[in-house]
C-alpha cells in the first residue's frame, strides 16, 4: 500500500505544491544546481571551448534526464508508482554513467526535485479523486434527502387525508349512537371503537412522518451483505431515512450489484 508523503488538505493545495517544486527546478537549472562538473577541459587549448563544450553536454544529459522525468510523470498511476519512481532513479544513474569520461553529471538535488513532483502529482490525482467520490457520495446524499422529503410529505398529506375521514366517519357513528336501537347499541360502539383506533393510528402516522422530516439525521440503520458480489465477511452498514427502510436495501441491491443484499440488522 501506498503510503502518502504530503498531507495537504485538497486538490489546490497540491496544485501549488506541483507548481511551487517546479519552480524549484527551474532554479536550479538557472543557477547551474541541476548538473555539475568537477573538471576543468580545454579544446584545441582553448578553456573557453572546452568550457562550451561541457556546457553542451550538461544541457544533453538535462534533456535526456528531463524527458524520462516528465514520462513517468504524465503516466504515474496507484498501479505503477515504483515502476516510475524507478524510472527516474534508473534515468538518473544511467546518464551519470555515461558523463564519466567528461565527469558531467547531474545532482541529487535535481533527482530529488523530480522525485518529489512525481509524488506530488500522484498524490494530487489520488486527492481529486477522492474528492470526485466525496461529492459523488454528497450528489447521491442529496437526491436520497430529496426522494426521502417527497415520501415523507406524501405520507403526511396520506394520513392526514386519513385522519379527516376517521375524524367524518366517526363523529357520524356518535351521532348514530344517540339514535340506535338497543340492539344496534353494541356494534355501533364496536365500529366507534375501531374508528377512534384508526383515528389514532392516522394520527400517529401523520406526526411520525413530520417529525421525520424534521429530524434529517434520524432514521434506520442497516447492516447487509453481498457474498456473490464482495465475498464472505465483507458488510455495508449505512443510514435511510426512508419510512420502509427494506426499501431502500432493495433499492440498492437492484442497482448497485448483480445479486440481492442479505439484510442482517436493522436499527
Amino acid at each position: 500500500f501506498y503510503r502518502p508523503h504530503f498531507t495537504y488538505a485538497d486538490s489546490e493545495s497540491y496544485k501549488a505544491a506541483i507548481e511551487g517544486i517546479r519552480a524549484t527546478q527551474k532554479e536550479l537549472i538557472r543557477g547551474d544546481g541541476a548538473t555539475k562538473c568537477n573538471t576543468t577541459w580545454t579544446v584545441g587549448g582553448s578553456a573557453r571551448e572546452g568550457e562550451r563544450m561541457v556546457r553542451q553536454t550538461e544541457k544533453l544529459v538535462l534533456r535526456a534526464f528531463n524527458a524520462e522525468s516528465e514520462a513517468a510523470v504524465s503516466n504515474v498511476t496507484w498501479s505503477n508508482y515504483e515502476t516510475m519512481r524507478a524510472r527516474i532513479q534508473k534515468a538518473f544513474d544511467v546518464l551519470n554513467k555515461h558523463g564519466t569520461v567528461l565527469q558531467v553529471s547531474l545532482t541529487p538535488a535535481y533527482r530529488d526535485a523530480r522525485m518529489t513532483e512525481l509524488q506530488l502529482v500522484f498524490e494530487a490525482a489520488e486527492k481529486k479523486r477522492i474528492e470526485r467520490e466525496e461529492q459523488r457520495q454528497q450528489r447521491a446524499a442529496q437526491r436520497e434527502e430529496e426522494k426521502v422529503q417527497k415520501e415523507l410529505q406524501k405520507a403526511q398529506e396520506e394520513a392526514a387525508k386519513e385522519e379527516v375521514k376517521f375524524e367524518k366517519a366517526l363523529t357520524k357513528a356518535r351521532e348514530q349512537l344517540l339514535e340506535a336501537r338497543d340492539t344496534e347499541r353494541d356494534a355501533m360502539l364496536s365500529r366507534i371503537a375501531a374508528l377512534e383506533t384508526d383515528l389514532a393510528a392516522a394520527h400517529d402516522r401523520k406526526e411520525r412522518a413530520i417529525a421525520q422530516a424534521q429530524l434529517t439525521k434520524v432514521g434506520h440503520i442497516y447492516i447487509i451483505s453481498n457474498i456473490g458480489a464482495f465475498g464472505d465477511g465483507v458488510v455495508k452498514i449505512g443510514m435511510t431515512r426512508r419510512l420502509e427502510p427494506e426499501e431502500r436495501v432493495q433499492e440498492l441491491g437492484d442497482a448497485s450489484v448483480p445479486f440481492p443484499f442479505d439484510l442482517h440488522a436493522l436499527i
